[in-house]
């Protein structure tokens, strides 16, 4: 009965709010048995970068074109976990609380955009959703590709003052990139504006 309470709850409360639904049912039910008892979101098992593609293309933009990024380095994932109490003191209920964990996950990387020198992005696209508009900040640091440009200095934190600084290429560094609880890392597409313009 200790284990068929939540478990009746979790399964209820997975079909009105999932993950995070059933763990919310899960401690509803736990409250009717008494039993102290301590919660996990999922963790990841393995910890690897999936959308990236080794010695890909840089795509050359004349005018403005919207071009697929390429993670070309990236750490490894980090979980963070967070802890929150509930239940306990009740009225008519029980004294025992429960403690729910929720684990999430960050990245930094670098992505790839195009062969520079370009003048900026203007939007980006997770997949097919548009998560930055026009005028909008930018998600991470962007890197124009000059012929001058220096080396990023979040790169450098982990990799060594000496790292090239990929003059010519275009790229965006994300610092601490937010994935989630299922540690998803985002597929990003980039409006490009290239400084010259063929007509």
């Amino acid at each position: 009965m200790q284990v068929l309470i939540p478990a009746v709850g979790a399964a209820a409360g997975y079909f009105v709010g999932g993950p995070t639904g059933a763990s919310i049912g899960w401690m509803i039910g736990s409250s009717f048995v008494g039993d102290s008892q301590t919660i996990e979101s999922p963790k990841l098992g393995e910890t690897f970068v999936a959308t990236s593609a080794y010695g890909a293309p840089l795509i050359r933009v004349l005018g403005t074109d919207r071009v697929p990024g390429n993670t070309f380095w990236a750490t490894e994932k980090v979980a963070h976990t967070t802890s929150s109490s509930a239940g306990g003191g009740g009225k008519g209920g029980s004294s025992d609380e429960t403690i729910i964990e929720t684990t999430y996950y960050t990245i930094t990387r670098a992505i790839s955009i195009a062969w520079g020198p370009i003048l900026g992005v203007r939007r980006v696209w997770d997949n097919d959703k548009l998560v930055v508009h026009e005028g909008q900040a930018l998600p991470g640091t962007l890197h124009l590709g000059s012929s001058t440009q220096v080396q990023d200095p979040v790169m450098q934190s982990h990799l060594g003052v000496n790292i090239p600084a990929w003059r010519g290429r275009a790229y965006m560094v994300m610092q601490d990139e937010y994935l989630g609880p299922q540690g998803v890392v985002p597929n990003y597409n980039f409006e490009v504006v290239y400084g010259e313009v063929i007509i």
